[in-house]
């Protein structure tokens, strides 16, 4: 995910505040249809968007730097290792 964008998403304060902040970065690209986040093994999320129209999910794999998964866009939104091998803050760039 290019930096800039991740500095959006970074300060997220859970799920629900991520999910918020991931549909408005898809906003310009039309309505987001289906948005759901996985726990990513390695650490941080797994995200899948499907968003309406479907030809704009090429838009949001250049933007976001995803790949084509089913009728949607899957992308990771990396997480700085937290404390003790918990789960950290978003990355953020630099930081």
């Amino acid at each position: 995910m290019k930096p800039h964008l991740l500095e959006k998403l970074a300060g997220a304060q859970g799920r629900v505040d991520l999910s918020t902040r991931i549909r408005e970065l898809c906003a310009p690209y039309g309505r987001v249809v289906t948005l759901d986040l996985m726990p990513f093994a390695g650490g941080g999320y797994c995200c899948y968007v499907e968003i309406d129209p479907p030809d704009q999910r090429f838009a949001i794999m250049r933007e976001l730097g995803g790949f084509a998964f089913a009728r949607g866009v899957t992308f990771r939104i990396p997480l700085a290792p937290g404390k003790e091998g918990g789960c950290g803050k978003l990355f953020a760039p630099g930081g």
